[in-house]
Order: structure tokens, then sequence, then C-alpha cells
């Protein structure tokens, strides 16, 4: 008795100019999908191809809030391994030089914060005017 074979795995091929080529990557720049193949497949089976509407102010927020919480996060991963120290610490001169360190870690949060707000406040102008 022989098996059918399955035709599921079959790989297909489609090959374009370099001009072909160039247009579809600048046509899918344009859209919501990922990747090319994703996006040519969904050339190829007749779906819909939806816009991207690409707000760049939106994208810089992003950016800028990525980094912001970057550095909150090692601000804050600091001042718990100061707290952990302290708690270790058995006489005045340790206690000192937490302190001393423990000032410095507070000033940079409150640097890091000033920061959040006068970003938010610029990019909120930006959007009012716009």
């Amino acid at each position: 008795m022989r098996r059918k074979k399955n035709n599921r795995n079959k790989c297909c091929m489609v090959r374009l100019t370099e001009g072909e080529q160039d247009l579809l990557q600048k046509n899918l720049a344009g859209t919501t999908h990922r990747n090319f193949s994703e996006y040519a497949r969904a050339i190829l089976l007749g779906k819909p191809i939806i816009a991207a509407v690409r707000n760049q102010s939106l994208q810089d927020i992003f950016a800028e809030l990525v980094a912001l919480r970057q550095g909150l996060n090692d601000v804050a991963t600091q001042f718990n391994q100061a707290v952990q120290k302290l708690h270790t610490m058995a006489s005045i001169p340790l206690f000192q030089d937490w302190l001393l360190k423990y000032e410095m870690d507070r000033r940079k949060l409150l640097k890091d914060i000033q920061e959040i707000n006068v970003f938010i406040n610029s990019t909120a102008e930006k959007w009012l005017r716009s």
C-alpha cells in the first residue's frame, strides 16, 4: 500500500527583479506587517494589507521613556543594594559612608525624575501645538 505524499510542507519560491524587490520593500515599510515574508503571503493570498499610521512623536516618546526607565531601574537597583548593605553594618563609620552614598543616589534619582518631567512637558507642548 502506498502512502500519499503530504504537500503541506512544500516550499515555494518567487523570483523578483531587483526593482520589484525594492518596490515591495518600500511598500512593506508603509504597512503593519513585521517582515517581508508575512507581507508577501498577505499579497499572494489576497488578504487585506493594513497601512501603518506611524506617529513619529509617539515613537520618540517610547524611545526616550525606555532610556529613562533603564536609568531609573539602575538607580533603584543601587538604592536596594545600599539598603541591604545598611542592614549589615555594625559600626558608625560604615553608616556614615553609606549615608554619603545614599545622598548621591538620592540626588541622581531626583535629577532623573526632573528629566522625565521636562521631557513629558515638552512633548505635551508639541502635541498641543499640532
